[in-house]
Parts: C-alpha cells; structure tokens; sequence
C-alpha cells in the first residue's frame, strides 16, 4: 500500500512546469547550515555499515550538501545531485570545491555503471508520479556490484490505523472556507507518498534491486510525551512507529528470475 499525503504549498509553486522544483526552490531558500560532523544522526551507523570501502558515491536529493561534505571527510568521492539550485547554493557558499550539480534524478546525465554507491535520503517520495522512475535510474548508473541506500516515509501500523482520519482530515483542508477560517492561502498539493514496507519492497524488486535489509530511524508520533513510548513498541512491534525506512540494497543479477526471489 502507498498512501499520498498532502501538505500547503507556497503559491509560487502551483500550476508551475515542474511543481516538485519550484517547491523545493522555495523549501531551501536561506537555509545554508552545513553540519561538518553527521556521526551523531540516527543514519550514520547505517550508511557507515554499508559504505565501508572508499568509493564513488552519488546522493541523489543533496539538499545543502551535508552529507556530501561529511562522506568526503570520510575518504569518498562524492557527487551530490539535487533539483533546487537554491540549497546547492548556500551549499557552495560553505565549501566551494563540493562537486554539486543541479539534475533531475529521474534522469540522471551519468553513464550506465557509474557509481559504487548511491545514497538518496528522502527525496524519491516527492515525485507525485512514484519513485519508480528515479529508481531504475539509480539501477542503471549503479556499478554491478554497486549498492544502494534509499529511505521513504513509512506507512507504518499506526499510520495504517490512522488512514480513514487522515483521508477526513485532507478532504476537510480541501475545504475552501475552511481554510479561509484558518488563514490559508497556500494550495493545499500533494507532498509524499508513504509506503508500507511490503509495497517499498516491491517496488525495488522490480527496478531490479534485491532488498538486503530495510532499517527504520525516527518515530511518526508527533507528541514528545509518547515518543519514547513509540520508540520502545517499534523494538516489540516490527514496523509498529517509525517515521522513516532506509532499503539497503544490491543490484539482481539479470540471470535471476522473480520466482527466485521469492
């Protein structure tokens, strides 16, 4: 199961070309930090596991070029690619010698068997047509022993408990009046898909990946008060609160068939 969420969206990017551009153009405008030292994210020790071998890695939806700047420190090549020219900006602003392109990664400008690994953050979920696109590309441009580090937004078993108040609560920020009474008047548009983790699998299965382990960071509870109790039930519970799910993963052999992975 996916599950589209929506969110209220600057003016400036309804009915543009490209929504998710003009977006994400608004989303980093003035934002310019650059953490030098990522050890502490919940990520790290995930993407330390997996890259541990110096290589070529592509992330795919850099933003401002954090991880960029850290995984080079780290002894990487590093290529960070993203569709808003306005964090990779504030990104060369901080350090000017970060190899940063503005490109869509649904099409990626890369030859076929480019990169060791490509790492994408949050970023596929975005597409209102699906991740599927951006994932075959990320097939295409790996090296047959590359791999891959994906994370969407997990439609996790609250969420799922949850979905016939958040199909009410966006047909009601649908409302023009309603959102006349609340002081809105940015559209309210689609932002992301949520995926439960049967579906993600799926979907990378049939870009062509073999799913190595999915792990799972953040939890979705929005109250501080019961985010450690989330945090404990997701240790009891596969699946039970977290916010985000990361696929590590391999490309198939092509001589493998679908009955063999499953």
């Amino acid at each position: 199961m996916r599950y589209a969420s929506f969110d209220y969206h600057p003016a400036v990017a309804a009915g543009s070309a490209d929504q998710m551009q003009a977006w994400w153009g608004t989303h980093w405008t003035g934002q310019e930090r650059l953490d030098r030292d990522l050890t502490k994210e919940p990520l790290w020790p995930t993407i330390a596991d997996v890259l541990r071998e110096p290589g070529l890695v592509l992330e795919a939806g850099c933003g401002y070029g954090q991880w960029v700047y850290f995984l080079e420190t780290r002894g990487h090549t590093v290529v960070g690619l993203d569709y808003a020219h306005t964090g990779l900006a504030g990104a060369r602003r901080h350090h000017s010698a970060l190899r940063l392109m503005q490109a869509d990664f649904r099409r990626l400008p890369f030859p076929s068997g480019t990169f060791d690994y490509i790492v994408s953050l949050g970023a596929v979920e975005h597409d209102g047509r699906g991740p599927e696109a951006a994932l075959r590309e990320f097939h295409r441009t790996l090296k047959p022993s590359g791999r891959l580090m994906c994370s969407v937004p997990c439609l996790n078993v609250e969420r799922v408990m949850q979905l016939p108040w958040f199909v009410v609560r966006d047909w009601l920020k649908r409302r023009p009046l309603l959102r006349r009474l609340k002081g809105k008047r940015d559209p309210f548009e689609f932002y992301e898909f949520l995926f439960t983790p049967a579906t993600y699998t799926r979907i990378l299965e049939d870009a062509g990946f073999v799913v190595e382990s999915m792990r799972t960071y953040g939890v979705s509870t929005r109250s501080k008060a019961l985010r450690g109790v989330a945090a404990a039930m997701n240790n009891v519970v596969p699946f039970y609160n977290p916010h985000m799910m990361m696929a590590i993963c391999r490309r198939r052999d092509g001589n493998q068939s679908a009955a063999a992975r499953s």
